[in-house]
């Protein structure tokens, strides 16, 4: 694993609570814990209105492997997870989280998608 910032993609790996779990597709992560609309004043000056919402990631598609069926994440509660972008080092940790969305399972080709991880705390680290 290297430690550099400027590598981007590569292999990600998912952890919760210590135990890897298989992803293929995009993986977006939500930094931060608000969301943002413009507004202005009657005046015509800039404000924002910023709206609460939770830390979390989102994965195009988890892949169901032998060892670990992602649908049984599902049903935790106070999960925590990582996600490590291991080409640069960085790992993403979200503690206190877990599943929601609507579950859509492609038996065809062992795929599960439709959900997302959302979490009480976010912290980013570089190795």
């Amino acid at each position: 694993m290297t430690d550099c910032c400027r590598i981007k993609g590569g292999r990600i790996e998912f952890r919760f609570n210590g135990q890897i779990y298989e992803g293929e597709g995009d993986v977006t992560i939500m930094p931060t814990n608000t969301t943002r609309e413009e507004g202005a004043t009657t005046s015509g000056k800039a404000i924002v209105r910023a709206t609460p919402r939770s830390y979390g990631f989102e994965i195009e598609n988890f892949v169901q492997t032998c060892d670990n069926d992602p649908i049984d994440l599902w049903y935790g509660c106070d999960l925590d997870a990582t996600v490590v972008e291991v080409e640069n080092g960085t790992r993403h940790l979200f503690t206190g989280g877990m599943m929601v969305g609507d579950p859509q399972a492609n038996i065809s080709q062992g795929q599960l998608s439709g959900m997302k991880f959302i979490a009480d705390d976010y912290q980013k680290r570089s190795s």
